[in-house]
């Protein structure tokens, strides 16, 4: 009985609050450098906690000697390459998708639907 609460209480406490709302795309891009580092560091975080709850492998995998502040600039990167079609969607969603095709695990490939 204890597993199956664990596994029906897990989800909620891993995965990323809609209260407070993240910040859109234009709000994502004008955050101060350390806040952006720390969202972009969350959002990683989140999906590597996720994954080992849920003991399936990760899909981004970032260098262990890699820095915040380094991954930050991956994606701040990788946003500008996005088309604007992508660019209407949440902040966390564009940051994952940005991590998932900058540092996919072995294995791993990303294909997005029609430039979306």
């Amino acid at each position: 009985m204890r597993y199956v609460l664990l596994t029906l209480l897990l989800p909620a406490l891993v995965l990323p609050q809609e209260s407070p709302p993240g910040p859109s795309t234009r709000g994502l891009l004008d955050l101060s450098p350390r806040v952006f580092q720390t969202y972009v560091s969350g959002v990683y975080e989140s999906q590597a906690l996720l994954a080992a709850a849920l003991k399936v492998p990760q899909i981004i995998c970032v260098d262990p000697a890699m820095n915040r502040r380094e991954l930050a600039c991956i994606v701040r990167s990788g946003i500008s390459r996005l088309p604007g079609k992508a660019l209407r969607r949440p902040a966390r969603v564009i940051v994952f998708r940005v991590l998932i095709e900058e540092v996919p695990c072995p294995g791993f490939r990303w294909e997005g639907k029609n430039g979306d």
